[in-house]
C-alpha cells in the first residue's frame, strides 16, 4: 500500500522523471501484490479477511496511480492527445474488467469443485456473517470490510442457486479451461503492467487505447465465447 501512494504521489508532484519512478514504484507493487497471496497460500496463514483487505488495498493503490496520472497530464508532464479526464475512464475500465475477470475465476474455481452455485453461496454466506456480526456488534473492522466486498459482489449479476446438470458442468470445465486463462489479459495487472511500462515511455496514450478499446474489445470476444 505504502509502495503504491508514494508512486501515485510522485507521478502527481514531480517532472517526467518522478513520473518515471513512479511507474517502476507500480511494477513494484504489482509484484508484491502477487507475492503476499502467494506465500499465505503456501505457508497455509492467510487471514479470514486477507482476501477483502487485499482486493481495497488495490482499489486504493490504482486510485492513486490514475490521480496521479490525470495531474501529470493535466500539468503537461506527460503528452497526451486525449483530454485528462480520459485517463479516469480508463481507470474505470480496470476496475469492471477486473471484476469481470474475478468474478469469471471464481466461477470456474467453483465449477472445478463440482458447486456451480458456489458463488453465490459464497456471497450468501458473507451477508450472513455480517449480519451476525452487526446483531453481535463485534469486529467493527470485519464488518467494514465484509460490506465492502458485497457492494464489490453486488455488481455481479447474480442468480439464486439452481440445479445444473452433471454433464454441463463437465462440459464447462472441459471448453473453458483455455479461455480462462485468456481473460488474465483484462486482469488488474495487466492493466498496471500496461500503464507503467506506458508511462516510463511517456505514451500513455497506448495505455488508454488498450483500456478503453483493445481490452474491452477482447472483454466481449471472452463473453461471448464463454460458456
Amino acid at each position: 500500500l505504502l509502495v503504491g501512494i508514494c508512486a501515485g504521489f510522485a507521478m502527481a508532484t514531480g517532472p517526467l522523471e518522478m513520473v518515471r519512478l513512479g511507474a517502476l514504484g507500480m511494477m513494484c507493487f504489482s509484484v508484491l501484490d502477487c507475492c503476499d497471496g502467494l506465500l499465505a497460500r503456501i505457508k497455509k496463514n492467510g487471514s479470514k479477511y486477507g482476501e477483502f483487505i487485499d482486493m481495497i488495498v488495490d482499489i486504493s493503490v490504482s486510485f492513486c496511480y490514475f490521480i496521479g496520472t490525470y495531474q501529470a497530464i493535466k500539468q503537461g508532464v506527460l503528452s497526451s492527445v486525449f483530454p485528462p479526464f480520459v485517463i479516469i475512464l480508463a481507470g474505470l475500465a480496470l476496475l469492471v474488467h477486473a471484476g469481470i475477470y474475478h468474478m469469471m475465476k471464481k466461477r470456474y474455481l467453483h465449477y472445478g469443485q463440482n458447486n456451480p452455485n458456489g458463488r453465490e453461496q459464497e456471497i450468501q454466506k458473507w451477508a450472513s456473517e455480517y449480519h451476525r456480526l452487526k446483531s453481535e456488534n463485534k469486529e467493527w473492522y470485519g464488518r467494514i470490510l465484509i460490506k465492502s466486498y458485497l457492494l464489490f459482489a453486488g455488481l455481479e449479476k447474480n442468480k439464486r442457486p439452481v440445479k445444473v446438470d452433471p454433464r454441463k458442468i463437465a462440459h464447462y470445465k472441459v471448453y473453458n479451461k483455455f479461455i480462462i486463462t485468456l481473460w488474465a489479459a483484462v486482469a488488474g495487472t495487466t492493466h498496471l503492467t500496461v500503464l507503467a511500462i506506458s508511462l516510463f515511455f511517456n505514451n500513455v496514450d497506448f495505455y488508454i487505447i488498450f483500456a478503453l478499446v483493445m481490452a474491452t474489445g477482447w472483454l466481449i470476444i471472452l463473453a461471448i465465447m464463454q460458456k
